[in-house]
């Protein structure tokens, strides 16, 4: 029934750039969900390629999981997605540079490991 609602109102404390719907809105949120999800697997395949014990993978990967946590999910998924406080197109940049990220950073590593490894 409220699918087709607009989220920006006088009732709303968040302002949006876009005339969202409630739909567009949890369809943008899983969205980036799954983009995240994406990205920090990503991320996770190259730091457990670097690192040689399960200390060092968690040393590693606890920053990066409580950055995540604490920044990255408040200003990409909860709080401020298209909060007119930002860019317009703040969302939109950030996850693109995200993927690009965990995929330059995957490359990287795999060009590393080809070059590493005796049977190719």
């Amino acid at each position: 029934m409220f699918f087709n609602c607009n989220i920006n109102s006088r009732f709303n404390i968040i302002i949006s750039w876009y005339d969202l719907t409630f739909l567009r809105y949890i369809i943008l949120t899983v969205l980036g969900v799954y983009i995240l999800a994406f990205v920090f697997a990503l991320i996770s395949m190259v730091v457990s390629s670097i690192g040689q014990n399960y200390i060092t993978l968690i040393g590693i990967q606890l920053p990066i999981a409580l950055f995540t946590f604490k920044v990255l999910l408040n200003y990409l998924l909860l709080h401020y997605i298209t909060r007119i406080s930002y860019p317009k197109y703040f969302w939109a940049i950030s996850y693109i540079s995200l993927i690009l990220i965990g995929i330059i950073s995957m490359l990287i590593r795999w060009r590393k490991e080809k070059i590493a490894d005796i049977v190719d």
